[in-house]
């Protein structure tokens, strides 16, 4: 199913969201401020790709937009003012193909010279398996006419380029209903020719909307027949009416705004802009930057106006680094301080947004002593389990309950992969540790946690707790290592050995933290965690190895568990990191549901469990 969604606000106005529901720069040095300044003719080493889509897929499948490829035209203007070579793609001349963006990026990329890279989409957008997919004019009905965010910024990592930027504004919405044709999109980068080992880029994310918000297209003033993208807006006002502490002067008369300053301004802005024009819709701008103090895009606009500094308002960053500092005080940067009233603000924010309950609920789940001392499996809160399927040489079987329903496996091996089917036909792929227990937690049929402790050792409270809010930031988007330059680095290796703990406490916790280091384009982290994992466990979990690298180019070998990835983000990387899974494990892909944990509709479930009676998998 596909859906457009058109609100009206008080008044008469329209207001539009780029949203379609499917399943599922350091800074550059003085050549570029010259040439920026008209004083240098030659190649810039800033270069960026415009993308703005008003009318994707066939006439009359999507309602069209009527501020992306405007917005897009924009944005490419600024940017050449402040010294990019700018390659721009809209479709108000005719459809964008995504061959053209991609021999775009490949030639900017390709430059010996080149240190930032901008890319800038405005246009409809959408979640599969929780990573965005960004509409071109074949998509919906070409899969690969779409930009594949997770696969790009994969590629992107490989590219020996100073700083990557990736600006959207576009819906970022969770599926609300099933279809049988994912939108897999492409990546638009290529694997470069030799790969830059030590040299991965400081890559910048800015989202014009959290996991699950829509990004808005509002009227511009009073004319109620042309409309501008919110996001877009307030991105480029930021150069012209930013904050005082937003300010940094690079040069003598050279003043920028750096990526790090952009974060409160976008959000406080958006949501200003917001009530003034009585939207009860929310849009709270996600940003992610890497890169050091020094990098920026833009300069500032020749009549900007400063505003006096404002003090910054707690988002959800805030909210994930306090819960894990409180936790270990290694972990999160206190960006906001500590006073009474900045912990009262921060703990509102986390109410709000839902992260208080999403992590009680986590919490609230804890085992029995008789299963605390299960040998090894599973017990599954929130659904029953209607059967359970073992791979070969592994005995299983299930004690169901109305909403609690313990399983338990006998081993031949370390591990076992299980095919858990849940009342009302869908389920998951888990893997049963010997000695450990698992948890699995259902909320209307999808697989919102899963974590381990060892058998008959329960937890410590802090285990609790911060396998709790690491499980809950990662459901909220939000679980990365905090800080910048050498803070990052430093914040990576307390992030590793806190999740470690000695022995993997809960190995659910190496898997976070694997993904927290690829958000990072941290490969040493990844590899170390695959090291630790595997000494702990004797076993390889998918999604790690996949991280890793090791993966690429064949099937997992019989001592990766399970045979496709655990969390829904990591499909996003098979194809980019040329993964091949089993054939019944390929093809129930198509019936992936919207969770963050691997959760397959019934149809992907049949295909699961018959490959594993046949003995289509591997031996536990």
């Amino acid at each position: 199913m596909v859906a457009f969604i058109r609100t009206r606000e008080p008044g008469g106005r329209r207001m539009r969201r780029r949203e379609v529901l499917i399943l599922g720069a350091s800074l550059v040095g003085t050549a570029a401020v010259r040439r920026a300044l008209g004083q240098d003719p030659g190649p810039s080493p800033r270069a960026a790709v415009v993308i703005g889509i008003d009318r994707p897929g066939k006439p009359g499948h999507l309602p069209p937009l009527t501020a992306a490829a405007s917005g897009a035209k924009m944005f490419g203007d600024w940017l050449e003012s402040q010294g990019f070579d700018v390659a721009r793609f809209t479709d108000d001349k005719g459809p964008i193909a995504i061959s053209s963006i991609k021999k775009a990026v490949s030639d900017f990329a390709s430059r010996p010279n080149l240190d930032q890279l901008v890319i800038y989409f405005s246009g409809h957008g959408c979640l599969v398996n929780g990573q965005e997919r960004w509409l071109l004019s074949g998509a919906p009905e070409d899969s690969g006419e779409a930009i594949n965010f997770a696969a790009s910024f994969d590629r992107a990592q490989r590219w020996p380029i100073t700083n990557i930027v990736f600006i959207s504004d576009a819906c970022r919405s969770r599926p609300g209903s099933f279809t049988q044709d994912l939108l897999d999109g492409t990546s638009i980068f290529v694997v470069p020719d030799e790969a830059a080992v030590g040299k991965a880029p400081k890559i910048d994310k800015f989202f014009a909307t959290g996991i699950g918000q829509p990004s808005l297209e509002v009227p511009i003033g009073e004319n109620v027949d042309k409309f501008e993208g919110l996001y877009t807006s307030v991105f480029l006002d930021a150069f012209k009416t930013p904050d005082a502490d937003m300010v940094v002067e690079v040069e003598p008369g050279v003043k920028v705004v750096p990526n790090r300053k952009l974060e409160d301004f976008l959000r406080r802005e958006v949501r200003k802009r917001s009530a003034i024009l009585q939207i009860d819709v929310r849009q709270d701008p996600q940003t992610d930057v890497c890169s050091s103090d020094k990098t920026y895009i833009g300069r500032l606009a020749a009549k900007s106006k400063i505003a006096p500094a404002q003090a910054p308002k707690p988002n959800l960053s805030d909210v994930v680094n306090m819960a894990l500092g409180e936790v270990n005080l290694g972990l999160g940067v206190q960006r906001l301080g500590k006073s009474d009233k900045t912990v009262n603000n921060i703990n509102a924010a986390a109410a709000q947004t839902g992260f208080s309950r999403a992590r009680e609920v986590i919490l609230s789940v804890q085992t029995t002593p008789e299963e605390a001392n299960l040998p090894g499996g599973f017990v599954v809160v929130g659904s029953a389990v209607e059967r359970v399927t073992a791979s070969q040489g592994v005995r299983a079987s299930v004690a169901a309950a109305e909403e609690r329903s313990r399983v338990q496996v006998e081993f031949d091996g370390p591990a076992a992969t299980l095919a858990i089917r849940f009342r009302g036909g869908g389920g998951t792929v888990a893997v049963a540790l010997r000695d450990f227990v698992g948890q699995i937690v259902v909320e209307e049929g999808l697989v919102m946690n899963v974590s381990y402790d060892e058998s008959g050792n329960p937890p410590s409270d802090q285990v609790r707790q911060l396998r709790a809010t690491v499980a809950t930031a990662a459901q909220f988007g939000s679980f990365r290592i905090p800080g910048y330059g050498e803070e990052r680095t430093t914040q990576a290796r307390n992030l590793g050995n806190t999740l470690r703990m000695g022995k993997f406490a809960d190995p659910t916790l190496g898997l976070y933290a694997a993904y927290a280091y690829w958000e990072a384009a941290l490969a040493d982290g990844i590899q170390s965690v695959a090291h630790f994992m595997r000494d702990d466990l004797d076993v390889d979990l998918f999604d790690v190895s996949m991280l890793s690298g090791e993966l690429s180019g064949h099937e997992p070998p019989p001592d990766v568990f399970p045979p496709c990835p655990m969390l829904s983000q990591g499909w996003n990387l098979l194809r980019v990191r040329d993964v091949t899974l089993p054939p019944a494990f390929e093809q129930s892909q198509r019936y992936l549901l919207p969770a963050l944990w691997t959760t397959f509709a019934a149809p992907g479930m049949d295909l699961i469990e018959q490959a594993m009676k046949e003995g289509g998998n591997r031996k536990g």
